[in-house]
């Protein structure tokens, strides 16, 4: 009973913190509205920044980490730090001359606990289906995806209702509940920690491979998460609710690929999936920069959601799978390198369409061009896998 408990509590975190994930992206034309938060593109741009760098401190020390304190520790630490960033949020309805400052700081607790709990969660779900490592990894992750789904929705209603603040607080009270929980039914296992005397993993080539895939997927997943509000708005004249209902297209995407590819990688090799991929995220990145309408757009973003599935967990399993010695580390190197990707596109597309004049047309193709590379790279770590090296 203890056991499917926590195995609920793994997966049903994994959604939350999808929400969790997606709120800030969804308020983008709030953060920037007169009437909102009067946030200029570059400060919307600006407030990733902390976010990017306590995802990549955590995912990144959460091994070492978790060989001292446990990565039960580390997990229910990153979802306190959810939680506050979330009350963070919600104060920026009353300390109303302190929001940027508040927004930073909402980003850095977001951060922090988002890379603590992804860097702890793929290694649960592995622990707990040790025979379907990459079913477990990439359902779980498909729970993320249900989550970023959700999150833009959520925001749509409650700040169509007035009552923006009550989003995050809603999120806030959610995460202290999982916190309490976690404290009582996650159990604590040496697998998780990793072995003693473990090989450097400068030496796993494979491993560094798909951290890498995991990068330039970062870049990628976030041209869309973070910009096409702001793209089809602006340049496309949507409106605010059709440009939202575009992005939760998107993540809706993300996740039915993710679903799909849970039951397909029952029967099929996991690699075939993951090699078809990045021809989805190339249509989707050419598609885009010619679609005018709302109909053609929901297609395109269909199709890259499609595209950008099944990446990460099939990075992270391949990862974890090909460094079984110290599975948090290995999880946290992946996620560590998605986020700098993340970070890129967070910050470089800001600065690339508002001080160079670039685009989001060309910005695109970028995206496109990054597809081309990840379809070879996928192909060769596989082929990789397969021959043992």
């Amino acid at each position: 009973m203890q056991k499917a408990i926590a195995v609920f509590l793994v997966y049903f975190l994994g959604l939350v913190q999808g929400i969790a994930f997606t709120t800030i992206p969804a308020a983008a034309n709030f953060l920037t509205a007169g009437d909102g938060f009067h946030f200029t593109d570059a400060d919307y741009g600006s407030i990733f920044l902390p976010m990017i760098f306590g995802a990549i401190f955590a995912s990144f020390s959460g091994g070492a980490l978790a060989k001292s304190y446990s990565a039960k520790n580390v997990l229910l630490t990153g979802i306190a730090l959810s939680s506050l960033a979330m009350l963070s949020f919600a104060s920026a309805a009353i300390f109303t001359e302190e929001r940027y400052l508040i927004m930073l700081l909402t980003m850095l607790l977001l951060g922090t606990g988002f890379g603590a709990n992804i860097t702890s969660l793929n290694p649960f779900a592995i622990h707990f289906f040790p025979n379907r490592g990459s079913s477990a990894v990439t359902a779980l992750h498909s729970c993320l995806g249900i989550g970023t789904a959700i999150g833009p929705l959520l925001w749509v209603y409650f700040s169509g209702s007035g009552l923006w603040w009550a989003d995050p607080t809603l999120l806030c009270v959610v995460f202290a509940a999982l916190f309490i929980l976690g404290l009582i039914f996650l159990p604590r296992s040496a697998e998780l920690e990793g072995a003693a005397g473990a090989p450097p993993v400068s030496h796993n080539r494979l491993l560094w491979t798909f951290a890498f895939i995991a990068f330039l997927y970062g870049i990628v997943e976030t041209t869309y998460g973070n910009w096409t509000t702001i793209y089809f708005h602006q340049e496309k004249g949507m409106t605010t609710a059709g440009a939202n209902t575009l992005l939760s297209l998107f993540w809706l995407s993300v996740t039915g690929g993710r679903v799909i590819a849970t039951f397909l990688s029952l029967a099929l090799a996991p690699k075939w999936i993951y090699r078809v991929l990045p021809l989805l995220v190339l249509a989707g990145a050419i598609a885009i920069v010619a679609v005018s309408t709302f109909g053609a757009s929901a297609a395109v973003m269909v199709i890259a959601g499609l595209g950008c599935s099944a990446f990460l967990p099939l990075s992270v399993s391949f990862g974890v799978q090909n460094f079984k010695a110290d599975p948090t580390y290995a999880s946290g190197l992946v996620i560590g390198t998605y986020m700098i990707g993340y970070g890129v596109a967070a910050e470089g597309i800001g600065f690339l369409h508002k001080a160079e004049g670039v685009s989001f047309q060309a910005l695109f193709l970028i995206v496109a061009a990054i597809a081309i590379l990840l379809l070879g790279l996928n192909f060769a770590s596989t082929r990789l896998m397969r021959q043992g090296r």
